[in-house]
């Protein structure tokens, strides 16, 4: 995605994410449907998407799925509680969680308009439109919040 928005957000979050110090292993795409309770335990599974980065990343991308849903904000609650630390203790302060969380729209919309699947093939074009509302919402408000902008 090439548009105004989504190219500040990229360029922002990828000089965070090369000042964050050493790189190392994340998941990568973490989020509830890769994540079950077994005897008490969580246990995260799927891992074709990880990469080297700053373990901010996957708690960006988690809040980024859980933003979407109808308790967004008790979620959230949760996920830090669960998580076992605080978003300061991963080295980062709430803007630049913010950024990362908004860097995970504009890479799901590459993935979206990059899909050979007819079904994305065709929402491409409105998911993309509805991305560049989030992220210059995002940019003006320094929250990323998808439900100021929804698919038809």
């Amino acid at each position: 995605m090439s548009t105004p928005a989504a190219t500040k957000v990229r360029e922002r979050a990828d000089a965070v994410i090369k000042s964050l110090g050493q790189p190392q292993l994340v998941h990568f795409d973490l989020h509830l449907s890769n994540v079950k309770l077994h005897q008490g335990a969580l246990t995260v599974f799927d891992f074709d998407d990880s990469v080297w980065s700053h373990p901010a990343v996957d708690a960006a991308q988690s809040l980024f799925y859980f933003r979407r849903g109808k308790q967004a904000q008790q979620a959230e609650t949760a996920f830090w509680q669960g998580f076992g630390m605080a978003v300061e203790d991963l080295g980062i302060d709430r803007e630049t969680l913010e950024l990362l969380i908004a860097a995970r729209a504009v890479l799901l919309a590459n993935e979206v308009l990059g899909s050979v699947s007819q079904e994305l093939s065709q929402m491409a074009p409105a998911y993309a439109e509805v991305t560049e509302r989030r992220l210059q919402n995002y940019l003006d408000t320094g929250i990323y919040d998808p439900k100021v902008a929804k698919m038809s």
